[in-house]
């Protein structure tokens, strides 16, 4: 009996002895995990100050290495965060690397963000990723005449996106604008709802000698004044041309005309 107890306790202690490693290794997995946290923790707040788009780009490469990890943070952030500048880059995050998991963020929070650049963004993206939860709060955008008019757009091209053919009218008047950015968001939004947009037809280029950088219209002044006309005048005919087409091949959305 005695040498029973005695195996017992040695049995006992070895089971302690075991039990030992692994509590200590999930003590050191969670200060690990509370570690990378707080460490990502600081590359987010770094946005904020972030001094231009170099640096903003390199702390946003910083967080996407992080992985999944990351996630929850970049998405609380997102929604909370009183920096429009840590707002927009963890939106930009989010829907480029785990977009899926942005979606309801985006549409409850990004669409009526008080920043007008993470709104716009939001907006673009409904479209891209094919939201179409979003088709209301994207329609009340496109028409709510005190948003900026790049918001309004980006709105028109995403619900074009989104199959809705009666926005054909806005997207008619973005391709005869003589702003590039609108002809930009026309084009993207005709070729999404109709499968042409205006490139389709003759040889007209949406561009008309003008760049965008970001959110600037870079105006290239025509090399003699006639080039203007003769830019407005092929805009107008591939106008013309795509409505011919729309007749006739879409006829469900150009009734909406």
């Amino acid at each position: 009996m005695r040498a029973s107890a005695v195996l017992a306790f040695v049995v006992f202690c070895a089971a302690g002895v075991q039990a030992c490693p692994a509590a200590s290794g999930d003590v050191e997995s969670n200060n690990s995990a509370q570690s990378q946290r707080e460490e990502i923790r600081a590359e987010i707040n770094k946005l904020a100050d972030a001094e231009d788009w170099r640096e903003t780009k390199e702390i946003k490469q910083t967080l996407v290495r992080f992985g999944e990890p990351a996630h929850a943070l970049i998405l609380k952030h997102a929604w909370k965060s009183e920096s429009e500048r840590t707002r927009l880059a963890c939106f930009q995050i989010a829907t480029e690397h785990f977009p899926k998991a942005a979606q309801e963020i985006v549409i409850e929070r990004g669409l009526e963000d008080n920043d007008a650049n993470v709104r716009y963004h939001c907006a673009w993206h409904c479209g891209e990723a094919m939201l179409y939860e979003s088709h209301r709060a994207l329609r009340q955008m496109m028409d709510d005449q005190l948003q900026p008019a790049f918001i309004r757009n980006a709105a028109t091209k995403s619900l074009a996106q989104l199959g809705e053919a009666d926005v054909i009218n806005q997207v008619i008047m973005l391709l005869s604008s003589n702003r590039v950015d609108h002809r930009m968001a026309g084009n993207a939004a005709a070729k999404a709802l109709t499968g042409k947009n205006l490139e389709d037809f003759g040889d007209y280029q949406q561009l008309e000698g003008s760049a965008i950088s970001g959110n600037v219209e870079l105006v290239i002044e025509p090399s003699h004044v006639a080039t203007a006309f003769e830019h407005s005048s092929k805009r107008l005919k591939a106008i013309a041309d795509f409505l011919r087409w729309l007749e006739k091949e879409k006829p469900k959305i150009f009734k909406h005309l």
